[in-house]
């Protein structure tokens, strides 16, 4: 538990550094939509949220990578940038940003191999731009030097651009109902109000329990993320990450993702992409890639590996990207916490002859 309380601790004083540090209003709340390539000409693409000296996202090289690496790190002075892996200590991207947001850097592969790596700002075609909003702040249960603390911190992408005002009102209106939140109105002051609720009730559920022996017990974190993992060809695969600590031995940590047309100016459904009738065979598909991926053979028995079933149910929660779809499944969905989150991901190629080919990927991937 003091292992939390430390960890709670140090990522606030990264936060509170960056209003002392020259990079933080260099960088303060920015999306950025990134395009390059390696040293050995392979085309990356970037999807990065800077908030004062804090950076996370996603980075792909779309040739090599089915899943959008998730990263995170800092922005330092003199605007070096330093990002590592998701759930790893291992520094993938290190290099420097200069003021019109150009990285020249390296790339560290999984064989510890650098590879130059350049990326530009850019805008994509068909492409939606969008502002950062972010809220972060620490209190105390009590006045006791050495009391247990509650630690908020929500960033969210929403959309910018009113220059298509049914676009902008209908994807802010889905992104409010995959929040739970009210986005018709002021963003910030919505945070500000889960943020307020997040503090009443840890106060409300801890004020009786304040006594030093249930201090380690005490600490709470809610953190939540949204922001795109893709966002090129008139398409947004927008994911969010709601991460919430109450005490105890486990945390809860929920991903979703948001998948909108732009040019239609809808959410995109499992059923729009795959008829119904496709669905079992899509099951088998998922099931044959799960098994592929963990390095089994598609006749073992799933459940005898520690999974809830033999068949894997097609997720509705889901994203796109220009390769492909990818299926999510946090823990407790097809298995318990020690396979953890898992996602599959099917290429277009692999999805042969069960994609609906009126549908919306059509204009993704041209082979449909």
């Amino acid at each position: 538990m003091r292992v939390i309380v430390k960890a709670i601790f140090v990522f606030f004083c990264i936060v509170l550094t960056g209003f002392f540090n020259s990079a933080a209003g260099f960088a303060q709340d920015r999306y950025i939509h990134f395009s390059g390539e390696t040293g050995n000409s392979i085309h990356v693409t970037a999807n990065l949220i800077f908030t004062d000296t804090k950076v996370f996202g996603t980075i792909l090289r779309p040739s090599m990578d089915e899943i959008p690496v998730k990263v995170y790190g800092e922005l330092q002075q003199d605007r070096n940038l330093v990002l590592l892996e998701e759930y790893s200590a291992d520094t993938v991207i290190r290099g420097n940003i200069s003021e019109e947001f150009s990285f020249n850097g390296f790339w560290k592969d999984n064989n510890a191999n650098h590879h130059p790596l350049i990326l530009n700002a850019s805008k994509p075609e068909k492409y939606q731009q969008f502002k950062v909003f972010s809220q972060s702040s620490v209190r105390p249960l009590n006045d006791s030097p050495d009391s247990p603390v509650a630690a908020f911190d929500m960033v969210l992408a929403m959309p910018a651009s009113e220059d298509n005002m049914e676009v902008h009102f209908r994807l802010n209106k889905t992104i409010g109902e995959l929040l739970k939140i009210e986005t018709s109105g002021n963003i910030s002051y919505a945070i500000k109000n889960q943020e307020n609720l997040f503090f009443e009730r840890y106060q409300a559920a801890n004020a009786s329990r304040s006594t030093p022996e249930n201090y380690p017990l005490l600490n709470w974190q809610k953190r939540v993320r949204l922001f795109p993992v893709f966002n090129e060809n008139g398409f947004v695969s927008l994911y969010m990450q709601d991460y919430n600590y109450t005490g105890g031995d486990v945390s809860l940590d929920i991903s979703r993702f948001l998948v909108f047309d732009l040019q239609k100016a809808e959410k995109i459904t499992l059923s729009s992409l795959i008829p119904e009738e496709k669905s079992t065979a899509l099951s088998e598909k998922l099931r044959k890639k799960l098994c592929k991926n963990l390095e089994l053979s598609n006749e073992i028995s799933l459940k005898e590996q520690g999974f809830f079933s033999d068949e894997v149910f097609p997720s509705a929660n889901f994203f796109l990207t220009a390769s492909g779809i990818g299926f999510h499944y946090n823990t407790y969905e097809l298995a318990g916490q020690e396979r953890g989150p898992l996602t599959i991901f099917l290429t277009w190629k692999e999805m042969e002859g069960i994609l609906n080919t009126n549908g919306p990927v059509k204009r993704l991937n041209t082979d449909v």
